[in-house]
């Protein structure tokens, strides 16, 4: 197990994003910021449409990014390549090509019988009330001031593809992971209506998955250099890639996404040169 994965320092905003073919009402300049349901969308599916590029006036330091609220199908694969300038004249790295949807059941999972069985991904019923993100961690650090992505979904029944945010960030690993006793879930957010007679009625909503946990003795530069800074700069309603364990490819949908501070309680002096971090995020879905 890796240690978990925030998105912080994040460089989303400083790109400008062009290049590709986007329908006028749901330009490329959707995907630097919320809410994920303004979207970007491409006028078909050709190569051509199915790309673009950014830029950044700085080198920044990259290594997480995510494709946040996509419409991709099973068959969807995308291909990342990262430039030191912003001229794309020296490539630094070239993701390949690589699929959206990545396997969430292990070989343990015995049931031959389930849709999509062979590759272990989601089944259209399965990925009903997900709001789905690619994550991409980086074998590394790497200095950009640019990027290129292109996408190919040709059996896309949109006829276009569909994306909520291009998420960029440094990635910074904690130097200790949550201790036990870390919570996981989703918080329902269903209205549920009983009439006189006894009937039930359910509006069924989008749930949010949350994470809350304690990072115990982190040091103390760590603590105040990088989880002050996070808490201070981002409060509650700026969003962060989160990604609790980079060697857990099966669970990485579940545990990872877009999210946010749900709270930002105070840290803890725990012992000399040490402290303790509450961490409360929720996942962004709209």
């Amino acid at each position: 197990m890796q240690r978990a994965v925030i998105g912080f320092d994040r460089w989303t905003e400083e790109f400008t994003l062009v290049g590709g073919n986007w329908q006028a009402q749901y330009p490329l300049s959707n995907l630097n910021f919320l809410p994920l349901t303004k979207v970007a969308k491409s006028n078909d599916l050709t190569a051509a449409s199915c790309q673009f590029y950014g830029s950044s006036a700085t080198i920044r330091p990259i290594r997480f990014l995510g494709i946040c609220r996509h419409n991709f199908s099973d068959f969807g694969q995308f291909r990342l390549k990262l430039y030191s300038d912003a001229n794309r004249s020296t490539l630094l790295y070239d993701s390949d090509w690589q699929d959206i949807w990545v396997p969430v059941y292990s070989s343990y999972d015995s049931n031959w019988y389930r849709p999509n069985f062979w590759r272990g991904i989601y089944s259209p019923l399965e990925k009903v009330g997900i709001t789905p993100t690619r994550l991409i961690w980086l074998d590394q650090t790497y200095f950009c001031q640019s990027f290129e992505i292109f996408f190919r979904d040709d059996n896309n029944e949109d006829g276009f593809i569909s994306l909520g945010m291009f998420e960029i960030s440094e990635g910074y690993q904690v130097s200790y992971n949550p201790q036990y006793g870390a919570t996981f879930g989703t918080r329902i957010r269903d209205t549920i209506v009983e009439a006189e007679g006894g009937v039930i009625y359910t509006d069924d909503k989008r749930a949010p998955r949350v994470f809350k946990g304690q990072i115990e003795y982190l040091p103390i530069d760590e603590a105040k250099q990088r989880f002050f800074e996070f808490q201070r700069r981002l409060k509650k309603g700026k969003p962060f890639l989160w990604m609790l364990d980079p060697d857990d490819s099966i669970n990485g949908m579940r545990d990872g996404g877009l999210f946010r501070n749900n709270d930002t309680a105070l840290i803890a002096y725990s012992a000399f040169g040490s402290a303790n971090v509450p961490i409360d995020f929720e996942e962004i879905i709209g």
